[in-house]
Order: structure tokens, then sequence, then C-alpha cells
């Protein structure tokens, strides 16, 4: 080796040295310096090599026997770079991807949550331990959910924008990471703080995706736990079936969940669950949803019964939830569901009359109420039985009701007094 391959040898050697035991770094800049400086040296000695060669000198050249060697350390360099770079190179290529761009299950990414939490005498992390309780689900329920606990990412400085890129490059549906503080730092015990981004194609606008939380890791793994960690999978579970159960099964699974969890509390949920069922179509199991928003709304309006959960409350929520129950009785020709509805309000207005026969609010409210029923008999074919309920509802309103605090009701009269009047008209003949 010539002095100055020696001085380029030494400089380099300490260079990598130097990046793998202080800068903890792989010596990228070293070894590339050691190949190219070597490139050209062996360039150097290959011109020498040919001139030799002229001459006739060609055994004693110094290319020749140091040739071998060369593209020998080269070779080892070259495996080295990529056994050191194999996932970056992975990564690079997109084939550490974990999820399939098809479609074909409900992909949910879980990131380890910061801190480790203790239970039954070992570290569970918070993520992992969802991602139990969803696998579970999906089993008891066969659901199509793909649930991922990506174990090898650091999480302690992610950031929203960091989220959004892993769900984009892994084709997750949605992700799922936070922070847990344990009960060491935290005098309420256990702390978990829950983020979650969900792909913008389901149409789901929940107001707030950052929930935080006391919960005792025990009953997150067993699934009794506080409100909105239930929220969440609650959520998951109901989105999962998009595209994957029609209707009918859609409504079967959301009545299987509404008798096991308790979210009450959560009626913005049970709202935006709603719209983005409607949204895609699922009326009957938006219908439902709907229902239990009114339902909840109607108990913390302080009415404790729930045969009432259809009589309007002048609150926002209420009006909101009660236009698109509407709606979706409207599109779906006025179901069941529907009818039975307003003959349970009326036999508990009825029911309220008799106690007070001048409770002139329920005498309304069951006239209102046997418009809704006339309505819902004539839109399923029960034209005679539709009569009755409009002639019911006139009855209860035979003396009109004036003023601005029962202007609405004095409306609702006048179109059951003219919806009447159209059904006598079609009875005799007169419309076809």
């Amino acid at each position: 080796m010539k002095p100055i391959e020696k001085v380029i040898a030494i400089i380099c050697i300490i260079w990598g040295l130097h990046s793998i035991f202080v800068e903890k770094s792989i010596p990228f800049e070293a070894i590339i310096t050691f190949i190219s400086l070597f490139s050209l040296s062996q360039a150097y000695s290959k011109n020498e090599y040919n001139k030799i060669k002229i001459k006739g000198k060609v055994s004693n050249n110094y290319y020749l026997s140091f040739k071998p060697i060369f593209y020998g350390i080269v070779l080892i360099i070259a495996v080295l770079l990529i056994k050191w770079n194999w996932t970056h190179i992975i990564h690079l290529v997109g084939k550490d991807k974990i999820f399939k761009d098809d479609k074909s299950k409900f992909d949910i990414l879980i990131l380890p949550f910061n801190q480790i939490c203790k239970s039954e005498g070992k570290n569970y992390d918070a993520g992992f331990v969802i991602k139990d309780r969803l696998e579970n689900i999906s089993n008891d329920f066969n659901l199509n959910i793909n649930a991922h606990y990506l174990n090898n990412i650091k999480t302690n400085d992610i950031t929203y924008n960091n989220a959004k890129d892993l769900r984009l490059y892994h084709n997750a549906d949605i992700i799922i990471y936070g922070n847990l503080m344990t009960s060491d730092c935290s005098p309420s015990g256990d702390q978990i703080c829950l983020h979650f981004q969900l792909d913008e194609s389901y149409k789901f606008d929940q107001k707030s995706n950052n929930n935080y939380v006391n919960a005792n890791v025990d009953d997150l793994k067993n699934g009794q736990i506080q409100e909105e960690i239930e929220s969440i999978i609650f959520i998951l579970t109901t989105i999962s079936q998009i595209g994957f159960s029609d209707d009918i099964k859609m409504s079967e699974f959301l009545q299987s969940q509404l008798n096991e969890v308790d979210i009450s509390s959560e009626i913005s949920i049970y709202i935006d669950l709603a719209d983005m069922l409607l949204a895609h179509n699922y009326q009957s199991a938006a219908l439902k949803l709907y229902s239990k928003a009114h339902e909840i709304i109607i108990i913390k309006n302080g009415i404790t019964d729930r045969s009432q959960f259809t009589i309007k409350i002048n609150v926002n929520e209420d009006s909101y939830v009660i236009d698109k129950i509407n709606f979706i009785l409207e599109h779906q020709g006025f179901s069941n569901f529907g009818i039975g509805n307003a003959e349970t309000n009326i036999n508990y207005l009825e029911n309220e009359l008799k106690k007070n026969p001048k409770d002139t609010i329920s005498l309304i409210e069951l006239a209102r109420e046997y418009i809704n029923l006339g309505e819902l008999l004539y839109q399923s074919g029960e034209f005679c039985a539709s009569q009755t309920s409009y002639e019911k509802a006139t009855h209860y309103t035979k003396n009109e009701i004036s003023g601005n605090k029962y202007g609405y009701y004095s409306s609702q009269f006048g179109i059951a007094k003219t919806l009447l009047q159209i059904k006598n008209m079609i009875n005799v003949g007169m419309f076809y």
C-alpha cells in the first residue's frame, strides 16, 4: 500500500470509529470517502499498469496484486451497507406497509402508548390492550376488523401530521395512539389520553377525538371501563361494518352493542355515528342511533319514562334528531318502527289525560301523535285506520287554540283537518 493510501485508510478508520462510538450512527461518510479515494487510487494504478504493460513488465505490477483485495473490500462494504440499511431500503420501496390497499377489511393501526402500566403483575401497553379487546369483539361478532399493533416505533413526540402520514403510508382506515400517566404521578389513578384519526371517506364528524379519562388497565382489558374508552370501541366496531354489512345486519349489530355497552352521556357519538350511517345509506341503523340519542335527550330533560321518547322537547339537539328521524321514516315508507312508537306515545298521553283531563299540553301532544300515526298508516296502505287516526286528531283539537304559544299545534290542527278532507275525497272517488 502506498503511503498516501495508508494515510487515507487511517483517516477513514478514525472517522468511522468516531461515528460509531461517539455519534452513535453508521459511518456513511467515512465509508463513502474510503471507497471513493481508493477507487481513484486504483484508477491511477491501472493507468500505471497500462504503461508498464507496454514495456513488458506485467509481473511486478502493483495494480494486479492488489486488484482482488480491492474488490473484496468493496463487496464486504456493500454487503454491510445493505444490512445496516435494510429497514430503510424496505421502507423506500414500500415493502413494509402493514395493510394491503384492497379494503377487504377495516384496518386499524394502533401505536404503543407512551408509558407502560402494570396489570396482573405484568407490563401491558394500553395500545396493545385495546388491540386485544378489538380482536375479541371481532371474533365474537364475526366482524371484518384487522387490528395491528405497531410495536417498533417511538411515539414520544408523535404529532397529528406524523400520525396521518403513518395512517396513509400503511393504508390504515384508522390510527389510534395516546399517552398513559400512571397512578405514581396521578392522584386520581391511571390517566389515559386517547387519540384517533379516521379516514375522511367515512364522513364521521366526531366533535372531539381526544379523550382524557381515568381508567384502570384491568378494566380496559375486560371491557369494563370509562365511557370514553368504551365509546371508541363502539365507534370502531360500528364503522368497521360499513361496506361489509347490509342495513338489516348493521341494525342487528348495533342493537347487540347497545345492549352491552353504556355510553349514554355521549349523545354526540350517537348523533355523529347516525349521520355517518345515513350518509352511507344505512337508514334503519341510523334510525336506531337517532332514536337512542333522542331517548337520552328526553331523560336528560327530566322525563324518566322511556315510553315518551318521541315526544318533542324544545332543545336544539332534539330538534335536529327529530328532523333526522322524520327524514328516515319518510324515505323508508314509514316503517313499523314509527307506527309502534306513535302508538306507544298515544297510550301514554291518553293515560295522562285520564289523570288530568284539563292538561292542555298533553291534549295537543296527543293530537299531534294522532296526526303522525295517521300519516304513517296512510303511507303503509292502511287507509281506514289512517282515517280513524285523523278523525281522532280533529276530535282532540275540535276547539282550535290561538296564540303564539300554541301556534305550532294550531297549524298542526289545520293540517289534520286538511288531510282528513283529502282522505274523504279519496274514499268517495274524487282522487285516483
